[in-house]
């Protein structure tokens, strides 16, 4: 039972990181649009 919560907890914060990565990247790739035009 408790191996089964463990890997359930680890399946959560898995996807979460894996939603804040997207988040993450998403925020860069806006970034680096603004720098872009900013420089340019």
């Amino acid at each position: 039972m408790e191996s089964g919560a463990i890997a359930f907890l680890g399946w959560q914060m898995y996807k979460s990181n894996k939603f804040l990565r997207e988040l993450l990247t998403g925020h860069d790739k806006r970034i680096t649009i603004l720098e872009v035009k900013q420089n340019g």
